[in-house]
């Protein structure tokens, strides 16, 4: 299993999102996932891994206008990009502090700190505390 920078770049190579490399798509309209259900990247250490995982939130769709991740990335851990797509982006930092950089402008977003941005220009991220930082990640369209 990529990192997910690595899954990133993969999806971007592919044409399609890292929600294609995660789950088969469904067209069901109204979806329940049970803890240990969703679909997911390893968050072990694994060979080019950086111990980084996301577990989607929404499952993948052709039609799908959104993306929604639970992203998880270990302390000490490295950057995160950089990025750059169409489109806007959101989140909900969970726990931990995430370092959030876009378009040169850097923030630091502690647990409950919600955060909003156009995709467009380069941005990063890394956890940026001593503990695991978790986020709910949110992608329009589903790039990610």
């Amino acid at each position: 299993m990529p990192s997910l920078s690595s899954a990133h770049r993969l999806s971007r190579a592919l044409g399609v999102n890292v929600a294609n490399l995660l789950a088969p798509p469904s067209d069901t309209a109204f979806i329940v996932f049970a803890p240990g259900q969703r679909p997911a990247t390893s968050v072990g250490r694994v060979p080019e891994g950086d111990g980084s995982g996301a577990e989607s939130r929404v499952p993948f769709a052709a039609h799908r206008r959104l993306a929604a991740l639970l992203v998880s990335r270990p302390p000490g851990g490295p950057v995160c990009g950089p990025f750059s797509h169409p489109r806007e982006e959101a989140g909900l930092v969970l726990e931990g502090i995430l370092d959030l950089t876009v378009d040169g402008v850097a923030q630091r977003l502690p647990a409950e700190h919600s955060f909003f941005f156009v995709s467009d220009p380069e941005h990063t991220y890394r956890n940026g505390g001593d503990a695991l930082r978790r986020a709910l990640w949110v992608n329009t369209p589903p790039t990610f």
